[in-house]
Parts: C-alpha cells; sequence; structure tokens
C-alpha cells in the first residue's frame, strides 16, 4: 500500500490499545450503519396489517417476489458448484505449479537476530 499511495504509514508506530479501539469503532460503526435501513423499513409496517396480508404490495410486488425467490433458488447451486471448481483448479495450480527451484536441494539458515 505505501508503494501505491507513495505515502509511508508504519503501523507499528500506534500503540497497541490505540489499534484496537480503531477496530472496535469502525466495527460499531458499519454494524450501525447496516442495521439501520432493515430496522427503519421495518418499523414503518404495522405487524396485524402484514399478518392479515392485506399489505401494500399488490400483484406486480407478489409476482416480481416469487420470481425473485425461483431465480435465487434456482441460480444457488450452479453458483456454490462454479465456486468450488474456482477453489478447486487454484489449489490444484498452486500445488504442481514449477517453483522455479528445487525443494528438495535448499539450505535453510536459521539467523538468530539479536535486537
Amino acid at each position: 500500500m505505501n508503494n501505491i499511495t507513495g505515502r509511508t504509514l508504519d503501523l507499528n508506530s500506534f500503540p497497541e490499545h490505540a489499534k484496537l479501539c480503531v477496530v472496535l469503532i469502525a466495527t460499531l460503526a458499519v454494524g450501525i450503519v447496516a442495521g439501520s435501513y432493515p430496522a427503519l423499513v421495518l418499523s414503518s409496517f404495522s405487524p396485524s396489517t402484514v399478518l392479515k396480508g392485506a399489505g401494500k404490495s399488490g400483484k406486480i410486488g407478489v409476482s416480481l417476489r416469487k420470481k425473485d425467490l425461483l431465480f435465487s433458488n434456482s441460480v444457488s447451486p450452479s453458483r456454490s458448484s462454479l465456486e468450488t471448481m474456482v477453489v478447486y483448479f487454484q489449489m490444484n495450480h498452486i500445488l504442481n505449479k514449477n517453483l522455479g527451484f528445487d525443494k528438495e536441494r535448499m539450505l535453510i539458515v536459521d539467523l538468530q537476530l539479536r535486537q
């Protein structure tokens, strides 16, 4: 990221508690923003009206929901299969790729650096 932006950002200069606070605040903010819209939309419905089935949606809304349900249920299995195949081919490529060196003839030197 430093090379892309042309700036230097060293996260080691920040104290650990500051990093933790930023992560917690960001998580709470995203959760609040993501949960606000569904909560506001659902709070506008009257439970008794919805349970009776006398909602605002007409034939177009019901038809659209049925088509969406049919489409999502028919596409989901093939999508899962496709994703599984992609992961399989990626793992196969990683395991069988020529690394450019012989793994059996490597010398590993462990240097103990003092700080």
